[in-house]
């Protein structure tokens, strides 16, 4: 599988000046992606996610490392410089990413257990509760119908197809490096429509899969609309778009996993959309 590109460290504050109604921050630049917000007791969540190749440099200092980095973070850092750390900076080293067999004899894997995405985008919950309900309901068909194996396996086909498209834009979330032109173009196309709200929170809320927001074709369209508006050369968004559809068919390789094994491989069909 491949590596995150980035690794996150995360901190609270308090005595950090509240707002009114409560404010959350979600900033990224050329190098750096984080947040901030408020959490329980009055206190202030910060986390910064700074590229792989500085981690080494990171470490060794950790408490001097994450005041140089989350004070480079547009706003959030200003907020926390006029509160107190509580505690110690606590993160998460660059680490692989992985698509696992969902399920065998007496066992299935949910949520971060069987994949694991890059953890930018903040889908790991959501997904295991997700997948746990769904999972509640195939047990319950299973054990009544005597066809427990066979829905499992289903089940399973169900997590790849609806996994594999969650994994390329979480990593495509969390890559280093300034974001493409036509990415920052297809975030502006969708926040001027009268559905914007919907359409840009719709993958992280789980209600809209992430290519129907950011496909091909809205990358198209966005390569379009930012070159007639002069925002960027036509070489630059062919550029954008042969490293975003590189980056995806790499990542996609990645996740190539075993299949199903047994009577499993035996009663289901490979899912669609995802390699055998």
């Amino acid at each position: 599988m491949l590596a995150t590109e980035r690794f996150g460290y995360f901190a609270y504050y308090e005595d950090v000046p509240a707002t009114d109604p409560a404010v959350i921050d979600i900033v990224r630049d050329d190098r750096l992606f984080g947040f901030g917000m408020p959490a329980d007791a009055g206190l202030y969540l910060a986390c910064m996610m700074a590229p792989a190749a500085d981690y080494k440099i990171f470490m060794s200092d950790v408490e001097a490392g994450w005041q140089r980095e989350v004070g480079r973070l547009p706003r959030v850092g200003e907020i926390v410089a006029a509160g107190r750390l509580v505690g110690r900076p606590r993160g998460l080293r660059p680490v692989d990413t992985f698509l696992r067999e969902a399920t065998g004899p007496g066992w299935v894997l949910v949520g971060d257990a069987g994949h694991f995405k890059d953890p930018a985008p903040g889908q790991g919950i959501a997904d295991a509760l997700r997948q746990a309900e769904r999972l509640a309901e195939t047990v319950a068909a299973g054990l009544g119908e005597g066809t427990l194996e066979r829905r499992l396996a289903d089940w399973w086909g169900w997590r790849d197809r609806d996994a594999a498209p969650r994994h390329t834009w979480a990593h495509a979330f969390g890559s280093a490096g300034p974001p493409a032109h036509v990415l920052i173009q297809a975030q502006r196309d969708i926040l001027a429509r009268g559905d914007a709200s919907e359409r840009f929170w719709g993958p992280s809320m789980q209600r809209i899969s992430p290519p129907a927001v950011l496909g091909p074709r809205a990358m198209l369209r966005a390569a379009l609309h930012g070159t007639l508006r002069g925002r960027f050369s036509p070489a630059q968004a062919l550029g954008d778009l042969a490293r975003l559809a590189a980056r995806d068919a790499r990542y996609r390789r990645a996740l190539r996993t075993r299949r199903f094994t047994g009577a499993a491989a035996r009663s289901a069909t490979t899912p669609k959309g995802v390699p055998a």
